[in-house]
């Protein structure tokens, strides 16, 4: 070990590195500067350089080709769908809507055979926030859009 204790050593070591030596430093700067050199303060400092931004910017590019993906959709309003769509779930979304905006949360339909248990029907989601939500904010046809967007997001980001 070099003479002068640990500071020393680290000094001694910055130097045989052709880094400068700061000798003319307090102790408790050279002590800080020795820490970082030595490895353990790359670890601290790593904490601290907000690593979530890499994050958010890795999320708003999973956004973007989500959006890009479904361009038609959000510029246009079209969107893909099948005969049983036309047939049973938007005209079951249009009448759902209608009672949700008056203030019911209807259960039952009795427009369907003698009666529908709407609510217990799983594909529809009545009780998801994203429905509810996007059915109180926006119209029938733009909730029916944006909740097939918004799955896809959801599930790129949870695989993310």
């Amino acid at each position: 070990m070099a003479p002068g204790g640990p500071e020393a050593a680290a000094l001694d070591m910055a130097a045989t590195r052709d880094e400068p030596a700061f000798a003319d430093a307090p102790a408790a700067g050279r002590q800080s500067r020795a820490l970082f050199r030595s490895g353990t303060g790359h670890a601290i400092l790593g904490s601290i350089r907000k690593p979530w931004i890499g994050d958010f910017v890795s999320l708003g590019m999973l956004a973007a080709l989500v959006l890009v993906s479904f361009r038609d959709a959000v510029t246009q309003g079209v969107i893909a769908f099948e005969t049983d769509t036309v047939r049973f779930y938007y005209p079951l979304e249009r009448w759902f809507a209608e009672h949700f905006k008056n203030g019911s949360f209807p259960l039952w339909n009795p427009q369907i055979f003698a009666g529908y248990p709407i609510f217990a029907d799983g594909e529809k989601g009545l009780a998801h926030p994203l429905h509810l939500l996007l059915l109180s904010l926006l119209s029938v046809d733009q909730s029916f859009i944006w909740l097939r967007i918004l799955h896809v997001f959801v599930a790129a980001a949870g695989m993310f």
